[in-house]
């Protein structure tokens, strides 16, 4: 059984069926209420480690679920948590407004929270807040709609952009950035390149990009729907779910053993097979 988190809140259960004849899944969906979880209404970001406890970004802070108990922990200021992302070494980072950092147990198991905003040098925040975190290598990357910042776990440092920006992606061991309104870049040795042919995707915004089968990458827009990238092209996924997606904005993907599962912005969740049919 693979569980899929999605922020709302509540637990969709992916079941694949065990039954080799069997073409039918099923979706089983546990809902936590505001009452249950105690905290604000909106979440907007959520990890899970390997523990199977589930850490989610909430208005008022950081959510904690161990299967049975909600805790919150709030950060500096008490403001708006964006983002949460859980590193292998189990340090919990969060991103916020103007503030980003980890959370860290103690050896008595106490929560700790460690900013890492100090560490940035030459820097002025401009009502920057933390969207997305993600880990490449021994590396931290934090990401603002105007920001760029690494960690690499001794110094904190601003990556020059061609503007603003849209969200920082991970596909395999690839990070991938688009200029607003503009091109993609690839991130190498913490410098932007741009993808040549890119800017045929202008005027969309770029919400996920997954490893896909034969080499390529699937890359979900919010108004183009999904597009195949074979390292030299941009091209349409001609598949049935495609203009349905294209209806409903695509607002990210994840890959989910042989199903692909995507968010929209305005009709829930879609889960496809990799030859692009809803199931």
């Amino acid at each position: 059984m693979k569980r899929i988190l999605i922020v709302g809140f509540f637990l969709l259960l992916l079941v694949i069926p065990s039954s080799p004849g069997s073409a039918q899944s099923s979706f089983l969906i546990t809902n936590y209420n505001k009452q249950e979880y105690a905290a604000g209404s909106q979440n907007w970001s959520i990890d899970i480690d390997k523990r199977g406890f589930v850490y989610v970004a909430n208005n008022n802070g950081l959510l904690v679920f161990d299967g049975t108990h909600w805790k919150l922990y709030s950060t500096p200021g008490q403001s708006i948590v964006r983002s949460v992302y859980v590193s292998p070494d189990q340090r919990i980072y969060v991103g916020s407004y103007e503030e980003f950092g980890y959370w860290l147990k103690d050896q008595s198991g106490k929560m700790g929270y460690h900013s890492l905003k100090s560490l940035l040098k030459n820097y002025t925040f401009h009502n920057n807040e933390i969207w997305k975190i993600v880990q490449a290598g021994n590396k931290i990357y934090f990401q603002s709609f105007s920001s760029l910042f690494v960690y690499d776990q001794q110094k904190v440092k601003s990556i020059e952009l061609p503007g603003n920006i849209v969200f920082l992606l991970k596909a395999a061991n690839r990070l991938f950035v688009q200029a607003v309104n503009g091109a993609l870049y690839e991130l190498k040795n913490d410098i932007l390149v741009e993808i040549q042919g890119s800017r045929i995707l202008a005027g969309t915004e770029i919400k996920t990009i997954l490893p896909f089968i034969s080499n390529t990458l699937l890359i979900g827009t919010t108004f183009r729907g999904l597009y195949l990238y074979d390292g030299k092209v941009f091209k349409p996924w001609n598949v049935p779910a495609n203009e349905l997606l294209r209806k409903y904005q695509v607002n990210n993907g994840i890959i989910a053993g042989n199903k692909l599962v995507i968010g929209t912005i305005v009709k829930g969740v879609f889960i496809l097979d990799f030859r692009g049919n809803i199931l």
